[in-house]
């Protein structure tokens, strides 16, 4: 009986496989590519759509007035693939997005942009092995841009952007109690998430407190967070068994990876800069051989409200017990490692904080809670204190750290972390780099190894839509300087072995987009003028594999970025610049005749300043870079000088000079850096101080003060109702916490929406004179000659005589001969500017 079973079970499934195959060729042979221009159209062609079939959306905008509705079922090797013709070509407007419902499996959607209301792209229990890619999540108001609720859903390649609203970016779900399983987010892009005001506001929210006993086995991996703000959790783990890796986060002030519920998560690999850091609630979690870099803090361990093991409530603060935070790397952190308080806490029991390296920034480890647990192998160097760190856990030793291009922190050769981990940590398998740990691992998050690298701090090409796919270099074109009378050249370089069918360069312009240029790769603008500043431009190319848009690049010079310039050569603060940034002098700020720079600032150290106002031009958030920098005497040493501030000194951006630390330059945001030079009082002394994202460098006279790039903790913020203040600091938006008065003169102040390089510093330090036209360091008769040939028209044979204003105004008048006159009459064929 038992053999005749088996028989019947023999044929049963040679019969299925034969059906199933033939199905598979059925499917094969009807396998189609469809291109419709209307919704109407594309939910005719899902409804019939069959394994292995393209349906391909026709650019432009499309309005929805219901769900997108898909059921229907793919395989893996011929997926039902809905595309938009080109990459973020196809804009869904309206009410909703895509509604995907079981049995909905292997669907793929692609290239779409998404900005209906949110709340309005699902992928609901029962739909299966689906994917988004390559997609653009610009959704509006409250609510998620993307709900996961199916098993083995795949985001990838995505752009997340644009929130400030309720909601997440991602919410994975799951039904009765179980998590969503084998949910894979990888390579996407989140950024510009701003703070709702809510709780629920995360970019990634994975579980919920119901789902949290749940094992979900996700993997998060090599995405890329940057300012992402919306609340405290970054992103927001509640459910269990999850991997979080090789992930970058950046410039997201306040905001951390928080493992909130759920117990067996991973976490490795991960770089966090200007950040909160991470923070951990639950059981048995192991955090290992990740990088973190001038953040409020590193880790967090939790202190528990309850413990859900002993029956506490699933939403409790679950204590940490049996957690390993090891071999990471910490650096210029405010507090390294650190727990909070709580009234009536659980604290944490049996964590292990062992091989992990501890450089420079404030205290090692601050508990503020009954705590349990193993201290060892740790190497403690130049930070402020151990705190609570116990001495038998740590040797103070220098582990030789150096900063690589990306200004990552890494073992050299020769240093005292190499092969002396203590302990064992089977599970400690690879670095930060994804390289393997040998038998004898290295302390911190680096192994010093010659094995492949198959992680790094990610970039913006790293991720999103266009990565890994662009046939051309995604950094290209470049911005262009802008020197008169000069060809500007713009490039787009493609890669290697591919074959461009057709480019175009358009020019953005007030009125829409133009086209320009000849069908090349190269573009170029001959003998450009001064007016020229500013103009932008990007080229469309076409390879077989489809159309895809480079950057857009400008025309820069110094004056483009300059938002505020302040001379009082005229006996006022009135702003050069053109941006109408006017300054006010206040409570007794006087200018007054210097004999050394002539018309100077005067503030007398107790309540004199400049009200600079709060115009959208001197919010510098959007960009991410700024350049401040003045002529100063400063009369008397201060605990503090503010020379230039936008709120706090830990708010947007700030130079200051800070008297209790020797008179050195100062910034932050909020981790506070320094020049390592003094600034001198009774002499004048020029200083700046240059903010890109998170990283600050200082000059004093021209030269670097200090390590290039420090890290300050956070990007430039956005406050729009604080006052640009000179001569003060502002903690308030109305002068009721001004502090920090500057005592002494200034001269020559600017604020640029531009990270100014070092000869760019230089420049502005001691400008050349505009009249020395051809610039042979004299103002002489040939410069009148200048004049002369353009009159009327700069286009003649080198427009550099249009020097009336700075910028230029496109012709050569009685204004420019008016300023060389001027300058020949006071600095005549002086060589020494």
């Amino acid at each position: 009986m038992l053999e005749r079973c088996n028989m019947f079970k023999l044929a049963f499934f040679q019969y299925a496989v034969c059906v199933i195959a033939a199905a598979g060729f059925v499917c094969a042979s009807h396998a189609a590519t469809y291109e419709v221009d209307s919704i109407a159209a594309l939910q005719l062609r899902i409804d019939s759509a069959m394994p292995g079939d393209r349906i391909i959306v026709v650019d432009g905008t499309y309005t929805t007035s219901a769900s997108i509705t898909i059921n229907r079922i793919g395989t893996a090797a011929q997926p039902i693939v809905i595309e938009a013709q080109s990459i973020g070509g196809v804009e869904i407007a309206g009410t909703h997005g895509f509604t995907l419902n079981g049995p909905a499996a292997y669907i793929h959607i692609r290239g779409f942009k998404f900005t209906h209301p949110a709340g309005r792209n699902t992928i609901n229990s029962g739909a299966t092995h689906c994917r988004f890619t390559r997609n653009i999540f610009e959704c509006a108001g409250a609510g998620n841009f993307l709900l996961v609720a199916g098993y083995d859903t795949e985001i990838d390649r995505n752009e997340f952007r644009n929130k400030s609203t309720d909601g997440n970016m991602i919410d994975v779900r799951g039904s009765g109690s179980q998590i969503a399983r084998r949910v894979w987010i990888h390579h996407n892009y989140f950024h510009d998430f701003f703070p709702s005001g809510s709780g629920d506001a995360e970019t990634i929210r994975f579980g919920l407190s119901g789902l949290s006993m749940s094992t979900g086995d996700g993997l998060i991996e090599y995405n890329l967070f940057v300012n992402c703000r919306g609340e405290n959790e970054l992103i927001s783990n509640k459910s269990s068994g999850n991997t979080y890796r090789y992930n970058t986060f950046l410039n997201s002030a306040g905001a951390q990876l928080t493992l909130r519920h759920g117990n067996d998560c991973l976490a490795y690999g991960n770089y966090f800069r200007g950040t909160d850091g991470l923070r951990v609630f639950g059981d048995r979690h192991l955090i290992f051989s990740n990088y973190f870099e001038g953040n409020t803090q590193g880790v967090q361990m939790g202190n528990g409200g309850g413990e859900v093991a002993d029956g506490d409530p699933l939403t409790s603060h679950d204590r940490p017990d049996d957690v390993v935070v090891a071999f990471n790397t910490f650096i210029n952190n405010n507090t390294h490692y650190r727990m909070s308080s709580r009234t009536n806490g659980l604290g944490a029991t049996n964590i292990t904080v062992a091989n992990n390296i501890f450089q420079g920034g404030g205290t090692v480890a601050s508990l503020n809670g009954p705590y349990t647990g193993s201290w060892l192998g740790n190497i403690r160097w130049n930070t402020g204190s151990a705190g609570d760190m116990p001495s038998s856990g740590y040797q103070i030793i220098n582990p030789l750290l150096s900063p690589d291009a990306n200004g990552v922190y890494r073992l050299q050769a020769g240093s005292p972390a190499i092969d002396a981990a203590l302990g064992s940590f089977p599970l400690v398998t690879v670095d930060m780099d994804g390289q393997p740990r040998d038998a004898h691992p290295d302390i911190g998050a680096d192994e010093f190894s010659d094995a492949s690298v198959i992680a790094r701090i990610l970039t913006v090409a790293d991720v999103g839509p266009f990565s890994n796919l662009l046939p051309f270099d995604p950094d290209t074109p470049t911005d262009q300087p802008l020197t008169v009378g000069d060809d500007v050249v713009f490039r787009v370089i493609p890669l290697p072995d591919v074959a461009v069918l057709s480019a175009q360069w358009f020019e953005v312009t007030s009125s829409g987009q133009i086209a320009v240029g000849a069908d090349e790769l190269t573009l170029t603008l001959p003998k450009v003028r001064k007016t020229d500043a500013g103009r932008k431009f990007f080229c469309r190319v076409s390879t077989a594999r489809g159309t895809f848009t480079s950057r857009t690049a400008e025309i820069r010079s110094l004056h483009t970025d300059l938002v505020m310039h302040l001379t009082f050569d005229d006996g006022t603060a009135n702003d050069l610049s053109g941006r109408g940034n006017h300054g006010d002098l206040m409570n007794g700020a006087a200018i007054v005749n210097d004999p050394d720079r002539g018309y100077v600032l005067q503030l007398d150290g107790v309540d004199d300043y400049v009200d600079g106002g709060t115009a959208d031009s001197l919010d510098l958030s959007v960009r991410g870079q700024a350049t401040l920098a003045a002529w100063i005497k400063m009369t008397n040493s201060k605990v503090h000088n503010a020379v230039i501030t936008k709120g706090e000194w830990k708010d947007a951006y700030s130079l200051l000079i800070k008297g209790d630390t020797g008179d050195v330059l100062w910034t932050g945001n909020p981790v506070s850096v320094f020049s390592s030079d003094p600034i001198p009082a009774g002499i004048w002394t020029h200083v700046a101080v240059v903010i890109t994202g998170s990283l600050a460098t200082f000059y004093i006279n021209g030269q670097a003060s200090g390590p290039a790039n420090q890290n300050r903790g956070g990007p430039i913020n956005s406050n729009p109702l604080h006052r640009l203040q000179i001569g003060r600091e502002d903690r308030s938006t109305d002068g009721t916490l001004a502090r920090w008065y500057f005592d002494g003169l200034m001269d020559d102040v600017r604020l640029y929406a531009a990270a100014l390089t070092d000869s760019d510093i230089r420049h502005i330090m001691i400008p050349p004179p505009v009249a020395d036209i051809n610039g042979d360091g004299r103002i002489d008769w040939n410069d009148f000659c200048y004049i002369s040939a353009q009159w009327g028209d700069d286009g003649a044979f080198n427009p550099s005589a249009d020097i009336a204003p700075p910028q230029g105004d496109g012709r050569v008048d009685m204004d420019d001969l008016s300023i060389l006159i001027q300058q020949w009459l006071t600095i005549y064929e002086r060589t020494s500017w």
